[in-house]
């Protein structure tokens, strides 16, 4: 962007000269018009010689030659004009711009650039690279889990994974029809209305694991449940379970007696209280679970040829 002051000197600049290229062009125009009524009244004297035939046909075409000139000058300022600037622009060194009076490249073009191909100087071409990376894109199946390190409560970033075709994993209630190629994978596994809507996974908060499949390696497969309500339930992707500590026990020495204190306050006592039970101070923290770091997850809902970094 120029600054207020400059961009008007310039302006004022190139109407100075458009002013005085239209000055110009007039004063020949009036000089033009003057050896043609010259020749004219040489052709009256002179009628049907081929000279003064040619010389008249040569200036008339002068004439309209400066004519289109005009036009094309006064044309919404086609060349000279302040759109003209932001238009094209070639400086100095021959660097042009387009949409931009400051190139800083050879073309430097401030926009979209819209052509049926590209072949750089060492031959490649960016059909051949867009096959490149469209390939590299159908390498990750529709459906994929992927650890993400962005900030998914922010729009903007929801907004980028979309153009990359990518959803975060947090639940929410999607079309059918605008993500028909995730849905013939996923399906109502992780909820939905079962009419147009379907749920994305939501990861928040929860570790992942396998499905069983019968391995036997998860004893309470009957016991997952469907969450939210229409999502599988049972030894089915999408189902969850609640934490819980695996049944065990402990070996504990007895002492010669007992009171009728809990047992975290134990001090000898007579022998007629040694059947008695007792419940233990509550200790440690709110769940059972190793040591983590905070991801997001995303999921693949499209194949998408990403053209934002």
């Amino acid at each position: 962007m120029f600054a207020p002051d400059f961009k008007q000197n310039r302006k004022e600049s190139v109407m100075e000269k458009q002013h005085n290229d239209y000055v110009e062009i007039g004063a020949q125009l009036i000089e033009l018009r003057k050896r043609l009524q010259v020749l004219e009244d040489e052709r009256k004297k002179s009628k049907g010689s081929d000279v003064f035939g040619t010389s008249r046909r040569f200036y008339r075409r002068s004439i309209l030659a400066v004519f289109v000139l005009l036009g094309i000058l006064g044309a919404g300022g086609l060349l000279y004009g302040e759109g003209a600037i932001d238009a094209l622009f070639i400086d100095k060194e021959g660097n042009v711009g387009i949409g931009t009076s400051a190139p800083k490249a050879k073309l430097d073009v401030a926009g979209t650039v819209k052509a049926n191909e590209f072949t750089a100087t060492n031959g490649a071409s960016l059909t051949a690279i867009q096959n490149d990376v469209s390939v590299l894109n159908l390498q990750v199946p529709i459906g994929t889990l992927m650890a993400y390190g962005g900030d998914t409560t922010k729009t903007g970033i929801i907004d980028l994974l979309k153009q990359q075709g990518w959803l975060p994993c947090n639940g929410a209630s999607v079309s059918i029809n605008q993500f028909q190629e995730l849905y013939n994978v996923i399906g109502n596994s992780f909820g939905g209305n079962l009419i147009d809507q379907f749920n994305l996974p939501d990861m928040r908060g929860r570790f992942l694991r396998g499905v069983d499949q019968g391995a036997g390696r998860d004893p309470d497969t009957a016991g997952r449940r469907a969450e939210p309500s229409g999502g599988n339930s049972g030894d089915k992707v999408g189902s969850v379970q609640e934490d819980e500590i695996k049944k065990h026990s402990h070996r504990y020495s007895s002492p010669l007696g007992w009171t009728n204190k809990k047992s975290d306050q134990m001090m000898m006592g007579t022998w007629a209280t040694f059947n008695q039970s007792f419940d233990t101070t509550q200790c440690c923290g709110e769940e059972t679970r190793p040591k983590n770091i905070y991801v997001n997850w995303i999921i693949k809902a499209k194949n998408i040829l990403s053209r934002t970094p």
